[in-house]
């Protein structure tokens, strides 16, 4: 089992996929291409889907309560990240804001999130 509150393993999940992201740009974008691996003999669907369930999961049990539904307030959220970690591993981020501090921006994205 995982150490640390859901929110502490949500920010630590959400900073390793940032940091794939930065360290391994080709393969992170290959990981989103189901239309080039389909039928390739890899079943990507079924290790990305169950990857999204543990992140919802976590989404909910880390998030204030309300109105929004945990699955979709973790669509919100993994498309947020899913943004910095592409424009990090296409190099665009350090041009757009060359200063810029990801893994705050990442606990920015939490914050809004999970608020």
């Amino acid at each position: 089992m995982d150490a640390g509150s859901a929110r502490e393993r949500l920010a630590r999940m959400s900073a390793e996929y940032i940091e794939f992201a930065g360290r391994r740009p080709e393969m992170f974008s290959l990981m989103f291409r189901h239309d080039l691996l389909e039928g390739s003999g890899e079943n990507l669907r079924s290790v990305t889907l169950p990857l999204f369930a543990r992140f919802a999961d976590l989404v909910g049990a880390a998030a204030a309560s309300g109105a929004i539904d945990p699955r979709a307030r973790a669509l919100a959220l993994w498309t947020n990240l899913h943004g910095i970690a592409t424009v990090r591993a296409n190099r665009s981020l350090r041009l757009v804001e060359p200063g810029v501090d990801v893994a705050a921006l990442v606990a920015r994205a939490l914050e809004v999130h999970l608020a």
